[in-house]
């Protein structure tokens, strides 16, 4: 069993990530202040519509403050946990180790003798172009994506140099940025291939 960490995304990325955070305390201060609307006690620092009424006031509060909830956590679990994913490549397979799109990949389902180091600033047809469920950001793409050929691929790119391409006999092909991709395509090679 051999583990390769995949680069991970520049520190604004991660930063984000803690910002995400941020938006948690303001959704709790938002449930707080629906509940006391309900309650009909109406803080005078807060301008919501009087025309709404307390529940209407109430029911706001909450689904904004859902709505931040929800995007703080997508937002921490889809780029905090990039920093720690691992590649594993065991004797049955390739394992990718990461909370919001890990996946074990079967030897038998691996094309190895394809795999190769490619530069997606030379061969653009493989840069990830659609994001059918992943996350796309500046400088970060995580997830599975559309290439701009039209292959289907699972991403984790932070830049677009000496990217490790595997295809699969699955209907899809997997990047992957990692610190030593030398060292990883040789192993997968003799381990997998």
């Amino acid at each position: 069993m051999y583990v390769f960490h995949i680069t991970p995304p520049p520190s604004s990325i991660q930063m984000l990530s803690w910002i995400s955070l941020a938006l948690v305390p303001v959704a709790i201060l938002l449930f707080i202040i629906g509940f006391l609307e309900r309650k009909g006690i109406h803080l005078p620092f807060v301008n919501m519509p009087s025309s709404l009424g307390p529940r209407g006031r109430f029911w706001l509060s909450i689904a904004i403050g859902l709505i931040l909830l929800i995007l703080s956590g997508y937002l921490y679990l889809s780029i905090s946990p990039s920093a720690g994913t691992e590649v594993i490549v065991r004797k049955d397979g390739l394992q990718i180790r990461d909370i919001a799109y890990g996946k074990f990949i079967p030897k038998d389902s691996l094309i190895i003798s394809k795999a190769r180091i490619i530069d997606l600033n030379a061969e653009k047809g493989y840069r990830p172009s659609i994001r059918d469920w992943g996350t796309s950001l500046p400088g970060y793409s995580a997830g599975w994506f559309t290439l701009q050929n039209g292959e289907k691929a699972l991403v984790f790119l932070c830049n677009h140099t000496r990217i490790v391409y595997i295809p699969t006999k699955e209907g899809y092909s997997i990047l992957l940025d990692l610190a030593n991709p030398d060292k990883f395509l040789e192993v997968l090679k003799k381990e997998l291939g």
